[in-house]
C-alpha cells in the first residue's frame, strides 16, 4: 500500500500502467520538439532581418538610458546621510491634506522626543542625543516630487565619537 494511490514500480500495477507513462512521456517530447521548431524558425527570422533586431535592441537600449536619465527612474539606492543625522522622509499618496503629512511628522518628533529622553541620561555627562528637530514639507529629495503630502523630518544626534551605544 502506498500513500498516493499508485503502485510502486516493481509491483503488477507498474506494468499495467507502463502504457500511461508512456503515452504521457510522447506527449510531453512532441510539446518540446515543437517549441524547439518554433523557437529555431524565430531565430532563423531574427538571422535573417539581423539589421532590424540589432536596430530595435539599440532602440530599446538608447530609450531604456533616455528614461534613466531622464529622472523618470530614482537612482538613489543608499542615500548619502551623515552618521550623525537620522532622516524621515515621508511620502503619502497624491491628494494627502497637509494637515495628516503635519500629523504624521508629529509622531515621528514625539517619538524622537521620546528616544531622547530615555536614552540622554545614559549619554556622557548626560548631553541629550537629539541635539536638534528640523521638519521640511514638500521636500523629500528620493520622491522626485513635491506638494503637501511630503514631508522629511531630520533628526541631529550627538556625535557618534561622544555617545554611548543604544540600549
Amino acid at each position: 500500500m502506498t500513500h498516493c494511490g499508485c503502485s510502486p514500480p516493481y509491483s503488477n500495477g507498474w506494468r499495467r500502467n507502463r502504457r500511461a507513462w508512456a503515452r504521457a512521456r510522447r506527449l510531453i517530447e512532441r510539446g518540446f520538439d515543437a517549441l524547439r521548431e518554433r523557437i529555431g524558425r524565430l531565430a532563423d527570422a531574427a538571422i535573417r532581418a539581423r539589421h532590424a533586431v540589432l536596430g530595435a535592441v539599440l532602440l530599446v537600449l538608447i530609450g531604456s538610458l533616455g528614461y534613466f536619465a531622464g529622472g523618470h527612474i530614482g537612482s538613489e539606492a543608499m542615500p548619502d546621510i551623515e552618521g550623525d543625522v537620522l532622516e524621515a522622509r515621508l511620502l503619502f499618496p497624491q491628494g494627502t491634506p497637509l494637515a495628516r503629512t503635519q500629523a504624521v511628522a508629529a509622531q515621528v518628533e514625539a517619538a524622537m522626543r521620546q528616544l531622547d529622553a530615555e536614552l540622554s541620561p545614559a549619554q556622557p555627562g548626560g548631553a541629550p542625543l537629539v541635539e536638534a528637530i528640523q521638519t521640511r514639507f514638500n521636500q523629500h529629495p528620493g520622491a522626485r516630487e513635491t506638494g503637501p503630502q511630503v514631508a522629511t523630518v531630520m533628526v541631529d544626534l550627538l556625535a557618534a565619537e561622544a555617545r554611548t551605544a543604544w540600549g
